[in-house]
């Protein structure tokens, strides 16, 4: 009954994207956002994003194989083993990620992205979020593609890609972004 409640509470703070996910994937999207207090990300506005992305924790490429690879899905009860999301490092240097931005809550960061289509370029950028702790672990993802379910898609990992980047170089991902811009702007 305490669960069913807690549930109850969590989708009455869901986005609409959210809402339209099927019970058992709508529980787990729930069961995700409980790390900022049950605060869907999708839900936030754009202008909170404020935290500069150099005042995020450090994300080592250890902390990105261990979550896309190592970590034990909650569905599943065995290792993730998304060994096709490390390919999203491609996405990340064709600079396919449109923005990334976040936001403290509580004691973990929300990081949230738009990632293009590597299939269909036409189509809109898909949207992910993740949390990270202050010592720097991926705690959960999100992606509001096909795959995103599973946490764990390319889309997430080319955004976890870009922060690791950025963790090694002076230079800072929205840098990176402007350059992409610029260069957008030269050849529509």
């Amino acid at each position: 009954m305490a669960s069913f409640l807690f549930i109850a509470i969590m989708f009455g703070n869901l986005s609409a994207y959210a809402r339209l996910l099927d019970n058992n994937e709508k529980q787990r999207y729930a069961a995700n956002t409980a790390i900022f207090g049950g605060i869907d990300p999708y839900s936030i506005e754009l202008k909170n994003f404020i935290l500069p992305l150099d005042e995020l924790p450090r994300i080592t490429s250890e902390a990105v194989t261990n979550f896309l690879i190592f970590r034990v899905s909650p569905a599943t009860q065995a290792e993730i083993r998304a060994y096709k999301s490390l390919d999203a490092f491609t996405q990340f240097a064709s600079k396919w990620i449109e923005d990334i931005k976040a936001l403290k809550i509580n004691n973990s960061f929300c990081v949230i992205g738009k990632v293009m289509h590597l299939q269909k370029i036409n189509s809109p950028s898909l949207n992910i979020w993740l949390s990270l702790s202050s010592n720097g672990d991926i705690l959960n993802s999100h992606c509001d593609c096909v795959a995103g379910l599973g946490e764990a898609c390319t889309h997430v990992a080319a955004v976890l890609f870009a922060l690791e980047y950025v963790s090694k170089q002076e230079e800072s991902v929205t840098d990176v972004l402007l350059d992409r811009a610029k260069i957008q702007e030269k050849f529509p």
